[in-house]
């Protein structure tokens, strides 16, 4: 057996990351960068440990060149569509009429590319969305297959959410349920036997925003962030759950690192993976933009996690025009009123300003898209289809963000509480797992919203 990306470092230092696949009715976000893997191993990389990194999302891996047939065509953003294999559909939500699929490089070359590889000392397996947990179960039940006397970990969004659920069945040896950096280099040290002194180091996300590019193999693209957290408490939203309120990003650091990718490896998209880009804009983005802007860097920049329409004014929408943003991103979230005064966050004529700004700083309406939720809690079709309207009038297109109830947000434990078993699978909180269980929207009527979004937007086209 031939032996690939060896873990050469000193024995006790070597981990391999893996970000698994997708399992879901339609993949998640054409975007999707691990990027909360890529500050890992920065972070882990700069205090010792040697690190390989699978990306089972990567649609440039290697181990793709193995695939017997044609890959999908990926756009000159780095964005477009997965490879995909149809698998059994979980019980708890068998009743939606859709197929289920696994999502990123095949099962087959996957185990391929793990059993070619030179023990690893610790194995760490990601998470992201809970109702994906099933992808996470079968990669640990794989490595485990392959290296049985490595010791696993099991972190990210999943388990911490559902720490009891994670243990009982997906069987990892460790699991990870915060964002503290001590927390972890000091459970990962002791396993691997590692000591050292942890008085004078600073675990501050601020400081050890690393972002390990290296493991990204299609360089069409590269996430990046300015920040963490949100200063917003959205009754639908995890982040201020996981990573507290806003915190800036050293910009130097990272106006030096689009200026290197740009120039030295021909990077020429960025995605903002921000929650909050926006927010505190005077101290924060245009210090960034100023900064960008004087390195002359010729690039595009995409906002996939969308943007706070209220602090899109004139002079926002000039800087983003001259920073090159492409296709801006808007969140607006529900045309209801009462929804808009709890969250604080942006309303009608905030939407319709910005949208006016951009266009008048040469941006088209018709490029403009405006991410609008689906499937809230109470949410009728009439009130999807009364935003949907709005957006269209406003000449914008419409980004139909499908609802997921999350643990320990407002909306996500009023509806477990009331719909959930006790000990419920977390496959129920599929974003598309309100036809189970939302009593005003089923399939009939999410069949007719999506038709009507389709029609509006072509409109526009």
């Amino acid at each position: 057996m031939t032996r690939n990306n060896p873990l050469n470092s000193k024995p006790g230092h070597n981990i391999l990351l893996i970000n698994p696949w997708m399992y879901d009715f339609t993949a998640y976000d054409l975007w999707l960068r691990p990027m909360g893997l890529l500050i890992l191993s920065g972070f882990l990389k700069s205090h010792g440990y040697n690190i390989v990194l699978l990306d089972c999302l990567d649609r440039s891996h290697p181990i793709l060149k193995r695939y017997e047939g044609n890959l999908p065509k990926r756009k000159e953003n780095g964005s477009g569509k997965y490879l995909a294999e149809d698998i059994d559909i979980p019980k708890s939500i068998e009743s939606i009429p859709r197929k289920y699929k696994r999502y990123g490089i095949p099962f087959n070359l996957t185990e391929a590319y793990l059993q070619e590889l030179h023990k690893p000392d610790l194995i760490m397996v990601s998470s992201l969305m809970s109702y994906w947990w099933e992808s996470t179960r079968d990669m640990i039940k794989l490595v485990k297959e392959i290296y049985p006397e490595v010791p696993v970990f099991a972190g990210g969004i999943y388990p911490s959410i559902y720490p009891e659920h994670c243990i009982r069945e997906c069987n990892p040896d460790y699991i990870q349920v915060s964002n503290n950096l001590e927390e972890l280099l000091i459970k990962v040290d002791k396993v691997l036997g590692i000591s050292r002194d942890y008085r004078d180091i600073d675990f501050s996300i601020e400081k050890n925003y690393y972002p390990d590019y290296s493991f990204v193999g299609d360089r069409s693209s590269l996430p990046m962030m300015t920040s963490v957290g949100c200063p917003f408490d959205c009754p639908f939203c995890v982040t201020p759950l996981r990573w507290g309120k806003f915190r800036p990003l050293d910009l130097d650091r990272i106006v030096n690192d689009v200026t290197l990718y740009n120039r030295e490896y021909g990077v020429r998209n960025f995605a903002f993976y921000d929650d909050a880009l926006f927010f505190r804009k005077e101290s924060h983005f245009y210090p960034f933009a100023e900064k960008l802007l004087k390195k002359k860097v010729q690039a595009s920049f995409f906002t996939p996690n969308s943007l706070f329409a209220r602090a899109v004014d004139g002079k926002m929408a000039e800087t983003m025009k001259e920073m090159n943003f492409v296709n801006p991103r808007l969140s607006y979230e529900s045309v209801d009123l009462e929804l808009q005064k709890k969250m604080k966050k942006v309303d009608n004529s905030d939407l319709s300003n910005a949208i006016k700004n951009l266009e008048d700083a040469g941006f088209r309406r018709s490029d403009m898209e405006i991410y609008l939720l689906f499937g809230l809690p109470n949410q009728d079709k009439e009130c999807v289809i009364e935003g949907m309207k709005y957006i269209n009038d406003l000449g914008a297109k419409i980004h139909l963000t499908y609802y997921s109830p999350l643990k320990g947000t407002v909306f996500g434990d009023s509806i477990i509480e009331k719909y959930f078993p006790e000990d419920h699978d977390p496959a129920l909180t599929n974003k598309f797992g309100f036809l189970t269980w939302h009593y005003k929207i089923g399939v009939v009527e999410f069949e007719e919203i999506r038709e009507i979004k389709r029609h509006l937007n072509s409109q526009l086209d």
